[in-house]
């Protein structure tokens, strides 16, 4: 299971956009930017030290029904599959489909 870094979203956070990035320079973590903030991601995922550092491949933002709700869908080179929710920094939702996820 992946470590998270970063506080909880506050409502107001939620309702502006959003960007998700993978950096194959820092294995295994996802990171949420705000736009308008300089240099520092609001939110970073990555794995728990002493965890396997899987090569993240693609990510989305999903779960956003509503201004109150913002996940971050992972997919890594073994084929986890990881759902992130952004208000309470905690991972959702996790499956493997045995193949690497890619976008």
């Amino acid at each position: 299971m992946l470590g998270t870094k970063g506080s909880e979203f506050s409502n107001s956070e939620l309702k502006f956009p959003l960007i998700a990035s993978s950096l194959l320079s820092f294995p295994g973590s996802v990171k949420v930017w705000d736009p308008r903030q300089k240099d520092e991601p609001v939110a970073c995922m990555e794995p728990a030290e002493g965890e396997v550092k899987r090569d993240c491949w693609a990510v989305a933002f999903g779960n956003s029904y509503s201004d109150t709700e913002r996940c971050v869908c992972a997919g890594y080179d073994n084929g986890d599959v990881k759902l992130f929710d952004l208000r309470t920094m905690t991972q959702r939702w996790e499956t493997n489909i045995k193949n690497g996820v890619r976008m």
